[in-house]
């Protein structure tokens, strides 16, 4: 009996002890967070926000002395927020919540895609698909307007992509074409003006695809055709509904931000760093087909810009 207590007791502890390794070691893992600052109290005589930054971390993880590294900052929000992308252990996330410079920190999640209906949601088409107002009509179907499209990024040669007919981009817009893997600059027109890829929170070693806007999933290149697609005679379903396919605004033009990846889903810290790069870059509306998480608004990164 007294053996069988023994034994008990030791499995309870053994148990125990190997719990509270695991936890420690889980804790020492460091992972993406979004640091948001409060921009106000940045010293003056500091005019790079990322020497500011640094400072920040070198508070609660030191310089690497024999290297003179100093800590990973992978991304820089300067736009629609203020802050920045790097690694957190657990201990190190506890020590930065109470830096005075630091308004909120938001560990990064991968996002689900989605699709919404929005055209009806705005009013500019019924329940059966016609077209309920003048709206569209009175505003040139969108002919001076940017859509930034923050999704799976595009496949270029579809015909909704054509830019037979338009007028000369808008001079309000300040983006970049980027090209990559499989995708060049000069596949950018009068109506895909912009093609940007975001892809700091991702892991290259369970990365597949294209590293570029080039789309290999589809989603984003569904949505950039319904918010703002050319229109396209004689278009059929695999032989079915012959008819005119159209976006809603089909003269508006497409800048694409490719913040989701094959088998990976949408990392926030990307969709942020997307958000600020569009707003700089001068689009008119967002369009963001995505799952934007279950936390309460103020613990969600993405409710916050």
């Amino acid at each position: 009996m007294v053996q069988s207590y023994q034994f008990v007791l030791l499995l309870t502890t053994l148990l125990t002890l190997s719990s509270s390794i695991q936890e420690n070691l889980l804790g020492d893992i460091p992972q993406k967070y979004i640091v948001q600052v409060r921009y106000e109290l940045k010293p003056s005589v500091l005019l790079d926000v990322k020497i500011w930054y640094c400072s920040i971390l070198d508070s609660i993880q030191p310089i690497d002395t024999q290297t003179s590294k100093h800590p990973d900052i992978h991304h820089v929000y300067k736009t629609v927020v203020h802050g920045f992308v790097t690694e957190l252990t657990a201990h190190q996330v506890e020590l930065i919540k109470e830096r005075p410079e630091v308004l909120a920190i938001y560990a990064n999640q991968a996002l689900k895609l989605h699709t919404t209906h929005t055209s009806e949601f705005l009013g500019l088409i019924s329940r059966n698909g016609i077209t309920s107002n003048q709206l569209l009509k009175k505003s040139d179907y969108g002919s001076n307007i940017v859509i930034g499209v923050l999704d799976t990024g595009i496949w270029p040669e579809r015909p909704s992509f054509s830019d037979d007919g338009l007028g000369s981009i808008p001079n309000h817009w300040k983006g970049d074409c980027m090209g990559g893997n499989n995708f060049t600059v000069n596949q950018c027109n009068k109506k895909l003006i912009g093609a940007q890829f975001f892809n700091t929170g991702i892991s290259f070693d369970e990365w597949n695809g294209f590293n570029s806007a080039r789309d290999t999933e589809g989603h984003g290149t569904f949505t950039s055709s319904i918010a703002a697609g050319s229109n396209v005679p004689n278009a059929t379903l695999f032989g079915y509904a012959l008819g005119n396919a159209s976006g809603v605004a089909p003269k508006a033009r497409i800048a694409v931000y490719k913040v989701c990846w094959p088998n990976l889903g949408c990392p926030q810290v990307d969709i942020v760093a997307a958000y600020d790069k569009a707003v700089r870059d001068g689009v008119d509306i967002i369009s963001f087909s995505i799952d934007s998480g279950s936390e309460r608004f103020h613990e969600n990164p993405i409710a916050i810009v």
